[in-house]
């Protein structure tokens, strides 16, 4: 996933990458611009990876707020649990959620219970789920089965996502999953060696108009970028990746 120039890639069976254009006012900034650039920028990718939110509001009938409600998030392959309350507007956002598929169950006193299934959360994706709970008993339980709106209204981002199925599917000469990175916006001459030889043979690309060693890389939160040419290190084979995000 490129999200504003940063290239992220999360590991086995859950491969994510993200790019983040160097800005060119940074290379005159110095050493200490540098550093604190570097320091500013890898730690935040590294939480940030394998990772998204899920967030929205809480409403009733008439379409008023309804503070307090409890929101539970449960993911389907883990079986990992999040709680939450929604605030005096109704709303509520669980972040740092691992990526998978969730199952959202809303209540609130005097409400029917509501259960949400079927919300997919990707990597760094912020997910919405809205919830318009109805006057009834407790015990009562209404389901809900959704997608997740395409479009991210809560964030000015541009990113996109290639997921396991075109891994898969797509052909790769030189079976390099970062060939696939060229089929998202913004990135061009993408160059995936089969092998690294030397320190300058690791693979590249053009991300926005940038230079090829102006792309920070990860695996897994880690900066995996080869230091002495800035390029990156190759990665798993198609077979352990889920998901390529820029």
């Amino acid at each position: 996933m490129i999200r504003n120039g940063f290239f992220f890639w999360s590991g086995v069976k859950s491969f994510v990458s993200e790019a983040k254009l160097i800005r060119p006012h940074l290379a005159k900034t110095g050493k200490t611009g540098w550093l604190v650039f570097l320091f500013l920028s890898i730690v935040p990718m590294a939480m940030s990876q394998g990772t998204g939110n899920i967030s929205g509001y809480v409403r009733d009938a008439s379409g008023a707020a309804i503070s307090g409600a409890n929101v539970t998030a449960v993911m389907t392959e883990q079986h990992t649990t999040r709680t939450g309350q929604t605030d005096a507007q109704g709303f509520y956002n669980f972040v740092a959620l691992p990526s998978g598929h969730y199952t959202i169950t809303f209540e609130a006193p005097g409400f029917q219970r509501e259960v949400r299934s079927g919300v997919e959360l990707t990597v760094s994706q912020n997910a919405r789920a809205d919830a318009q709970l109805t006057v009834g008993k407790v015990q009562t339980q209404v389901k809900v089965t959704s997608t997740v709106p395409l479009v991210d209204t809560t964030s000015n981002t541009l990113s996109g996502l290639v997921d396991d199925r075109r891994i898969v599917d797509l052909p790769l000469n030189g079976r390099n999953a970062m060939t696939l990175a060229e089929l998202l916006p913004g990135v061009t001459n993408v160059s995936a060696p089969q092998t690294m030889s030397d320190a300058r043979s690791g693979p590249s690309m053009d991300v926005n108009g940038g230079l090829p060693n102006a792309v920070a890389y990860t695996f897994d939160g880690t900066f995996f970028n080869q230091p002495s040419r800035n390029t990156g290190i190759n990665f798993p084979p198609p077979d352990a990746v889920r998901s390529s995000v820029c």
